[in-house]
């Protein structure tokens, strides 16, 4: 593209970056947008607090190398804080996975199980350790509570399937890569997952435009369209069923959402799916362009304290399962998320 038809915005940006690069001695990128969060946030613009713990800690550690790892891996988030929640996101990501890789042996689950099975089972397995614990419920429902709208309509544009369609002369000819078609069939059946399939199908046929086309030497129902009017009703219908606990009508009445289901499309609808777009996707970084914004940090630091939070819960379900002595409680987990969310409401949850 020549220069004249580059907005000045994204020209000056561009020219930033390069002197950045040009001059780079060590420091961290420091552009507007950082320091915008710095006047937002106050003088302790620390989002993710901690969990506190125990004085035996070092020793648990010590004896069970593969959760000192884990734990390592963990510590590797804290690195690139408080300015780039995305890559802490990462390798907060990378650990939890690690984790629940660890539970293959209890569940059974067979080489190459699929995402939405582990992520199901999962989610099972936290909310029913702790079905009597009201503490963590709370923090759990205030969790979901605060997922932001961004959050929920990246998944469901993810479910925007234009890359099935095929070409008018060739109706054989797919337009774009295979690859691009299975990453569309991973996310959707994730969501269809969690969501549960009835539930899927339906919400499908009431917010998108479909169309049936050839597909595997077959039809398939595609959704080819999410228009602006039906991506809001879309998202907010979802924002809904994470915060209440009213039945949902779409063509036809549906319970609420159990606190593990809401638990897992967050985890694999939401949470993956970026996880996934960001390694795998069209990426570019989201604190280095002129239409960053503060809210952009809300987004990544959720996506990072859901994580946190869920490492922890999990890993005491570990320690509990394979009788590990315990180095941390439950209440310091507690006390870490409402601690974190606090923090987070200060940032704008567009």
């Amino acid at each position: 593209m020549e220069r004249k038809n580059i907005h000045n915005e994204e020209l000056e940006m561009t020219g930033a970056f390069v002197a950045f690069h040009n001059s780079w001695k060590g420091a961290a990128w420091m552009g507007d947008l950082q320091r915008k969060f710095d006047e937002t946030m106050g003088k302790d613009n620390r989002i993710l607090s901690t969990v506190k713990l125990d004085d035996n800690a070092q020793d648990v550690l010590y004896n069970h190398p593969e959760i000192n790892r884990l734990f390592a891996g963990l510590l590797d988030s804290y690195d690139d804080l408080p300015y780039r929640p995305d890559t802490a996101f990462d390798y907060g990501w990378r650990a939890f996975e690690i984790l629940m890789s660890m539970f293959s042996e209890h569940f059974n689950w067979q080489p190459k199980e699929s995402m939405s099975k582990m992520f199901s089972d999962i989610c099972g397995i936290i909310t029913g350790h702790f079905a009597n614990n009201n503490d963590m419920s709370a923090i759990i429902r205030n969790l979901n509570e605060h997922c932001p709208i961004s959050g929920i309509n990246f998944m469901l544009q993810r479910l925007v399937n234009t890359d099935l369609l095929f070409e008018p002369d060739d109706i054989t000819k797919v337009k774009d890569t295979l690859i691009v078609e299975e990453q569309y069939e991973y996310v959707a059946k994730r969501v269809a997952n969690a969501m549960g399939k009835e539930f899927y199908n339906d919400f499908c046929e009431k917010y998108y435009r479909q169309d049936q086309i050839p597909y595997k030497n077959g039809m398939v129902t595609v959704n080819i369209d999410l228009e602006p009017n039906n991506k809001r009703r879309a998202c907010l219908l979802i924002k809904k069923y994470f915060i209440t606990e009213q039945k949902i009508t779409l063509l036809k009445e549906y319970d609420a959402f159990t606190t593990a289901k809401v638990m897992e499309l967050i985890i694999s609808g939401i949470l993956y799916t970026s996880r996934c777009y960001r390694f795998h996707g069209d990426y570019f970084s989201p604190f280095k362009s002129n239409r960053s914004s503060l809210a952009h940090y809300y987004e990544y630091y959720y996506f990072l304290i859901y994580t946190y939070a869920m490492f922890w819960y999990l890993l005491y379900c570990f320690l509990n399962i394979n009788g590990i002595e315990k180095f941390f409680s439950l209440d310091a987990v507690n006390e870490c998320v409402e601690r974190s969310l606090k923090k987070l409401d200060k940032l704008p949850n567009a």
